[in-house]
Order: structure tokens, then sequence, then C-alpha cells
């Protein structure tokens, strides 16, 4: 799991958040010799992609006619990807390429990355209380860790979780609440032999539930698709932004009890697994040095300070229209270094989620491949920062 962090220590980099973008930014930095601390909540890393075991890894490839052969972000993207999925070729869903993958293997994979870096000390069940600012610079950041007030010194810190150190901050664009995306959650469930009609009937099943009021109406956006494992399959939901896990369980098992009354092939069906929390889809974004338009994506803009490629739709998950997508014009878009980076603090750069976006844009950086990129793109700029700033000194 990584070297455990100690309750007071001196470190380089701070990295908040071991999603794919965390532990992707944490490696970049470890390997170009720097010390990092990696502060994550929860006890195991993965984030989103771990926690709702996700099937699929999506922008990684340019909606091509024919299969890509090239990822379009190499280095740790493609290294990951390559050893978490069994396929060597990309599968096509609609316009878009996607790689499919074991979410238990990512756990196991990202696990032995972060444990073969000497220079990464890790801190699992952490969060993140408070930080210390001086002359627009982080000085320290305070994290309750299993009951006891830990704090840790550094140069440069990295938001590569929900924007809870941008939020301390207060380096973040403000964002309505009522005009977040959707969040999501997802169960797995024994006992139901998969056909292919399932992915139609159970869709339809649950429009006419919420038509005649059954169900509220963001049930109408779950999906659903088969596991691995013979005779499970799994559903993803979709809830209120600001809905939690109380509300998350609920309309999981009021769905269950339409699909049992509706489909015969549900009669026995039982829920085996679920999320251990409700994923966002949209967090508070870095107030950045420049904040990456919808309009750059769609028309595929090229910048010379250009770290990370993109071709994912904008996938924004409205609570009445449910996924919307906009496709850009052109091969793939780019995204500036100074995207990542705080307009206002110094020290601080973002990555994943939290990066300096419009929300249409951000509903295509959000997604796993870009947060695998985003994440080593930061990591680097933090490396860089600390030299010049050694540099200077």
């Amino acid at each position: 799991m990584g070297r455990l962090a100690k309750q007071h220590e001196e470190t380089e980099l701070v990295v908040v958040g071991a999603g794919l973008a965390g532990v992707c930014a944490a490696i970049a930095a470890a390997r170009r010799g720097i010390r990092v601390t990696l502060i994550e909540k929860e006890s195991s890393p993965g984030g989103m992609a771990a926690g709702l075991r996700h099937r699929f890894m999506c922008g990684l490839f340019t909606n091509s006619a024919s299969a890509p052969r090239k990822y379009l972000n190499r280095g740790l993207t493609e290294e990951v990807c390559r050893q978490v999925s069994s396929r060597k070729a990309p599968v096509k869903m609609g316009k878009v390429w996607l790689l499919p993958y074991d979410p238990d293997r990512l756990m196991i994979v990202l696990h032995a990355l972060l444990t073969r870096e000497r220079n990464i000390q890790v801190s699992y069940g952490s969060k993140v209380i408070s930080c210390s600012l001086q002359a627009g610079s982080i000085q320290s950041v305070q994290y309750s860790c299993f009951g006891k007030l830990c704090q840790f010194n550094a140069a440069v810190f990295i938001d590569a979780g929900v924007g809870i150190l941008l939020d301390k901050c207060k380096a973040f664009i403000p964002l309505d609440p009522l005009k977040r995306q959707m969040s999501g959650f997802a169960v797995e469930m024994d006992g139901v032999p998969w056909d292919d009609d399932l992915s139609f009937r159970v869709p339809y099943v649950l429009y006419q539930a919420v038509q005649r009021e059954a169900l509220p109406l963001y049930a109408r956006w779950t999906v659903v698709m088969p596991c691995a494992e013979k005779g499970r399959l799994y559903l993803k939901l979709s809830l209120p932004a600001m809905g939690g896990l109380p509300l998350a369980g609920q309309t999981a098992m009021a769905i269950v009890r339409i699909l049992r009354q509706k489909i015969s092939a549900f009669s026995s069906a039982k829920i085996v697994w679920q999320a251990p929390d409700v994923f966002s889809r949209d967090v508070d974004r870095l107030d950045g040095r420049y904040v990456f338009k919808d309009n750059d994506l769609l028309v595929g803009k090229k910048f010379s300070d250009a770290v990370v490629k993109g071709s994912w739709p904008m996938e924004f998950w409205d609570l009445k229209r449910g996924p919307q997508y906009r496709y850009l014009n052109g091969d793939h878009y780019e995204l500036p270094l100074r995207s990542l980076r705080a307009n206002k603090v110094f020290n601080l750069f973002s990555a994943g989620r939290s990066v300096s976006a419009e929300p249409g844009a951000q509903a295509s950086l959000r997604v796993g491949g870009l947060c695998l990129a985003t994440g080593e793109a930061a990591g680097n700029a933090a490396v860089d920062y600390l030299k010049n700033a050694s540099v200077t000194e």
C-alpha cells in the first residue's frame, strides 16, 4: 500500500486524493526524485473508478472510425491501462472507444505501483481539515488520521480529489449546487441470468415506473450491464448531486422491487454488493491561471503549453434530461498547463475532476483516462515548480 505516513513529517509534495489522478501525480513526482505524501480518506486507492467498480476506462483514444492503435496520452496512462486490462485493443460503444478492465485488478495494480516507489508515503483513512497559508503559498495541511490530528509541511501541493484542499485555501470557482451533474452509485446483483435484451427492458420498465410516479425521475437514468461473474449484473444509478448514501440505498431497493415485479429474470435477484459511498461527478474546480472553456473543447483548441490531449465528448449528467453528449469538432483538444495551476496560490496544482474548467469541459476531463493523464501532468508540473524555486533561491 506504499510506505505509511507518520503523524508529523516534512515532505516536498503533498497530494490529496488517491484516485486515478492522485496516484499518477504521486508516482510521476516520485520517479523524478521528489519525496511525496499521498493523503486519502478511504482505506485503499482507486477513487471513483474502484468505488463504483467501473468496467470501462474512458477518454483514452480518439473517436476514429477504425480502432485506434495508440493512446492519446502515453506515459503513466498507458502503463496503468496495459496492466489493468486483458485486452490489447479497445471496443467501440456508440461513437467512442473504451478499454474494458477488471476493477479488482485495478486495485491490485495501483497498490503495486505505489508500493514500488520508495519516495511515496501514504496516509489512508485521512481527511484534510485545514491548511496554513503565508504570502500566497500553502505552508502545511492539517488532517485527521484515525482520530489523530496530523500535519504535513511541504513546498508544493496537488488537489487530485474532490476539491477539499481548494476549498480550504479558497482557490476554487464557486459552483451553483443546483447546476451540478448527478452523482453516481452502483450495486451488483446475483441470481439474474444475463440476456442482452435486459439492456433495453430494464430502462423501459424503469421509465414506466417513473411515469406512474412509482420511482423518482432520476431512476430513469439507471444503466444495467453484465458482470464478469456468471449470473451477476451491475446497476449504475444516478442521483441528485446533493443526495447521500441513505437516498442511494433507498433508491436502489425501490428499483430492485420494481424489477422483481416486472421482469421474470429478476424474480430471485438479490443485491450482493453496493458502492461504499455516493461519488460526485461534479466537484469544486480550481480557480486556475486559465479556465478551460467549453468552446475550447468543442473546436479542438490547441495550446503552446499543452500537457494533456483529450477526445472524450462533454458527458453531462443532467438531473431532468439525463446524460447529454456534445462531441468536439476534430481529432482532439489540448489542455494547457495553466489549467492545472492555481491563479492566486503559488504552490497549488490540481488534477482530475478539479482542474480549472467550465462545466461542460469538466464533463469530459473528469473521465478515467483523462484523470490518469492530468494526474501525471500535475505531478510533473509540481516537480518543475520545485526545481525552479530551488534555482531562484
